[in-house]
């Protein structure tokens, strides 16, 4: 697209010399000390788009929040945020609004910049290596009415380093600034502050894709050549896809009239000009494109199993791939016949021309996300009856050169094992058909997205190598049908619940399945690696940022942000089923069973957020949690979800006498950190005979005496890991 070029490497028009010039955008405060600032001229449309300042220059943010502040200071060594630069190239979709942002004291004069110009080839051609869509987000915004407020800037820091801040009103955070780090392959942004500015408009709707028909033809070592139909609504002019980088693009069509299109070389988006809608009209669109499509890491020859990017979606910037809304699948896919696949859905249909096979695929209505795994692969497909008494249609697969004929009856039995005892625990599976495949060794399987009613099963899980392997792996694989395949989290502060949900659900397999020695085991792991120093004095991991934050803003280049939500998420849950746990019942969890059958049957399927959750921990909360009289949580889930800390307290215990024939214990809890909580206490009489009890902590200090069925031989504090807090003892 011409246009397109021409914002991104404009040429210069007007220049001014500047001195001491502020100027604020929705949040972002720069001060220009002294340099030069030149002006792009104006683009279609009659205003500039572009401004560069060579010179010395500080880029101002003030937090809003305790944590925005904590993570200024995290990533900047100060809060408020300071950051001096030298050069800097502002974009802008609203022209007169930046130059009225400078105020009276800048005077451009007619003139023209070489060095100017230079540095905004330079930067184009750094966003073209990075597959930026910064020029692709400021086309789409220069269409809407009013002027959009986007504002783009990239700064380049006294050591070098270029740094980049932005305000998108359609982002539900518009304000960001962050640095791009790599990651081995990967580009990742460090986030070093975003949030929503007080004056900032609420964010327009995000547009919606639904009602797909994917036809693709799969070939070994996953090539795709593929046409994705489906409706786009809520789009207005102009719309940003995501599809992974190494899937080419090759037309673009509605209602077969052929549309422009722009990919640069490597960008993971796509941008599409599109045809005019009458307000709330659906646009049909179909993208054809062939290439490598996303693999399973991990994944052996023969066993490859697509991932997130084989099909245009919305893409992660602007940031509303978080909140992928569920859509129909309709999947058309042939195979060379000495291939065996599985797909997301009902198996339709089936058809063979020669050399090649044909599988038509349905989703069992909408679902947030599809898939499909393929391979030389043997296959069973049988109906089972499930413990509720229903009836599921059940396929497998296994590859040819890894003893199919061992690894099928393996993986029907543990997958029917799984789901009986999530029907149980959880409520009914959440579809109709349930695939399982045996995916490649090592591949962090039960870590990828949940493809609903599609659960790869490492082959290592039917070797009882280790109870995690045999018990806690494919239990999470199985899980994210119903938290991530089924459930999904409302923004991205939720995302921990989600995650949280599925490693916790695959503790509970593991506590009834393995025992309580097994699942402690995995519950150390967890809080070893929350706990574990960093390198060079870098905090521990749990001390990266809060929950809250969510997955992109907690991944940094050592430890990926979905593992931190997993391991404490998953004991945020840990400690909320301790708390519940009546140790003289027969059934000591049935307190925490309850609450999360509540909490499944009541947001099933929705988009979910952790106050709708805690609303329902609050219903079903028992009396020792109302710590604070008010019979809210907000005591536990508010350090949880959005603090860092992990308490230190000091505990004693000793003998109190007798009191009519009853031991006493005196309990003493030294508190500095001001940790709230219920402390578990052990009470042993030996080493295998023990009364549990918890001791309410909500000051500095506290003491407690209480009555004991025998004088206990010791008295141990969180003996079970229960909370995440130190004790000394």
């Amino acid at each position: 697209m011409a246009r397109y070029a021409r914002l991104e490497r404009p040429s210069i028009q007007r220049t001014a010399t500047v001195q001491e010039v502020g100027f604020s955008w929705e949040g972002l405060h720069f001060v220009l000390l002294h340099g030069t600032l030149a002006l792009a001229a104006a683009a279609p449309g009659g205003q500039p788009t572009a401004a560069v300042f060579r010179g010395e220059g500080i880029l101002q943010v003030l937090p809003p929040d305790a944590i925005e502040a904590v993570q200024m200071e995290r990533f900047t060594g100060r809060s408020p945020l300071e950051a001096a630069f030298t050069e800097a190239v502002f974009r802008f979709a609203d022209g007169a609004g930046f130059v009225s942002a400078l105020g009276p004291k800048v005077n451009f004069q007619a003139g023209g910049d070489a060095e100017a110009e230079k540095l905004l080839k330079e930067r184009a051609q750094a966003g073209e290596k990075e597959g930026s869509a910064a020029t692709a987000r400021l086309l789409a915004a220069l269409g809407q009415r009013p002027a959009s407020r986007l504002f783009l800037a990239q700064l380049r820091l006294r050591n070098g380093d270029w740094i980049a801040a932005q305000f998108d009103p359609s982002r539900h955070e518009p304000l960001r600034v962050y640095q791009w780090l790599k990651a081995g392959e990967q580009r990742i942004p460090e986030i070093w502050t975003q949030f929503t500015p007080a004056s900032a408009a609420a964010p327009p709707a995000a547009p919606r894709l639904s009602d797909y028909a994917i036809s693709a033809a799969v070939s070994g070592h996953f090539d795709l050549a593929a046409t994705a139909a489906f409706q786009v609504t809520g789009a207005e002019g102009s719309i940003l896809l995501g599809l992974d980088p190494a899937l080419a693009v090759e037309s673009v069509t509605s209602r077969g009239v052929a549309l422009d299109w722009l990919r640069p070389k490597g960008a993971d988006w796509v941008y599409i000009a599109l045809p005019a809608a009458a307000a709330g009209q659906a646009v049909p669109l179909e993208v054809r494109y062939q290439g490598k499509a996303p693999l399973l890491e991990g994944s052996a020859s023969g066993e490859e199993s697509s991932l997130p990017g084989w099909y245009p979606t919305l893409p992660l910037d602007p940031p509303w791939a978080w909140r992928e809304q569920p859509a129909t699948y309709d999947l058309r896919l042939e195979t060379d016949k000495k291939y065996a696949l599985l797909a997301t859905g009902e198996r339709v249909g089936r058809q063979g021309t020669g050399s090649r096979v044909i599988t038509q695929w349905r989703s069992p209505g909408a679902v947030a996300r599809a898939g499909f795994e393929f391979g030389q692969d043997r296959q069973d497909s049988r109906r089972v009856t499930l413990a509720d008494g229903r009836q599921l249609e059940v396929r497998l697969a296994a590859p040819e050169h890894n003893d199919p004929d061992a690894l099928l009856p393996l993986a029907g039995t543990r997958l029917v094992s799984v789901l009986n005892y999530f029907g149980g625990a959880l409520g009914p599976y959440p579809f109709p058909v349930a695939s399982a495949y045996i995916a490649g060794v090592n591949s962090e399987i039960e870590l990828t997205p949940p493809q609903p009613g599609l659960v790869a099963f490492d082959p290592q899980s039917f070797l009882d190598i280790s109870p995690e392997m045999s018990t806690l792996a494919p239990a999470l694989s199985v899980a994210g049908q119903w938290f991530g395949g089924w459930m999904r989290p409302a923004t991205p502060h939720d995302e921990w619940l989600i995650e949280g949900l599925r490693a916790f659900s695959g503790l509970m397999y593991e506590q009834t399945h393995a025992g309580a020695t097994v699942s402690l085991a995995t519950v150390r792991a967890w809080r070893s690696l929350l706990l574990r120093p960093g390198r060079g004095g870098a905090p521990a991991p749990v001390g990266s940022g809060p929950l809250w934050l969510g997955e992109a803003r907690l991944s940094s280049g050592s430890i990926a942000g979905q593992t931190l939500l997993l391991a404490k998420g998953a004991y945020v849950l840990y400690m909320l089923q301790q708390m519940m746990a009546d140790p003289r019942s027969p059934q000591p969890n049935a307190a925490f069973d309850a609450m999360l059958r509540d909490f499944v049957k009541t947001y099933g399927g929705q988009a979910v957020t952790t106050a709708e959750f805690q609303k329902v921990v609050e219903k079903h909360m028992t009396a020792p949690m109302n710590l604070t009289g008010d019979h809210r949580m907000n005591w536990f889930f508010r350090p949880a979800i959005r603090g860092t800390a992990v308490p230190t307290l000091t505990f004693r215990a000793a003998n109190a006498g007798m009191v009519k024939g009853v031991a006493q214990v005196r309990l003493t809890v030294s508190n500095p950190d001001g940790w709230v909580g219920l402390l578990p206490v052990y009470l042993y009489r030996d080493a295998n005979t023990f009364v549990r009890g918890e001791m309410p902590v909500t000051g500095s200090q506290a003491t407690l005496t209480v009555p004991a069925p025998f004088v206990p031989r010791y008295v141990e504090a969180n003996r079970m890991l229960d909370m995440l807090v130190h004790v000394r003892q």
